[in-house]
């Protein structure tokens, strides 16, 4: 089992720029019904809502965007709510843009392959979700940093909690979709 008292450094699979694109297709599918049980879309929701205020126009991004489904829950929220939002989506594999495109481009939520470094955008919200633990603390350190210069309302973080029963829970849902998680 690892030390959860520390960040880990090991990279992920989907790190690595040659997976193929049915594997990535796989895994973002996986991913969404993930955050849909566990609660990892409540959680963005909830951090949207607390930075939107009583707004009813909005523009979002999304770096680290993967396959969309973060961004798809906001303008199905934004949609019952009333509220216009302009959503964006950043990631630099083509792949997730390429499967994110597939599922919610017709909805005009935009999807952009970029390093989110080069990418120019200036949202009223920022956010990321399941991105920090790519990084390096250094690398962590940057990002927050463009993070914070890169909005004009504010930014909100959801990622994951190191602790041995999530673990363990990822572990055998990994198990269950058949291994495919990256």
């Amino acid at each position: 089992m690892p030390d959860f008292s520390t960040r880990s450094s090991k990279k992920e699979l989907l790190d690595d720029p040659d997976v193929p694109f049915e594997d990535i297709r796989q895994n973002m599918r996986e991913l969404n019904t993930i955050n849909t049980l566990l609660g990892g879309h409540a959680i963005t929701q909830k951090g949207f809502r607390k930075i939107l205020g009583s707004r009813k126009e909005i523009s979002v991004c999304e770096i680290g965007c993967g396959g969309g489904d973060n961004l798809f829950v906001i303008h199905e929220w934004c949609k019952k709510a009333g509220i216009r939002v302009t959503l964006i989506g950043v990631d630099i594999n083509a792949h997730c843009i390429g499967f994110a495109k597939e599922q919610y481009g017709h909805l005009g939520i935009e999807f952009i392959c970029s390093d989110y470094q080069t990418c120019k955008v200036l949202p009223d919200i920022l956010f990321n979700s399941l991105f920090c633990h790519h990084f390096t603390n250094e690398e962590l350190v940057g990002m927050l940093q463009w993070m914070e210069r890169h909005c004009i309302t504010g930014f909100f973080i959801n990622d994951l909690h190191r602790h041995p029963l999530a673990w363990w829970s990822i572990k055998g849902l990994t198990k269950l979709f058949r291994g495919h998680i990256l």
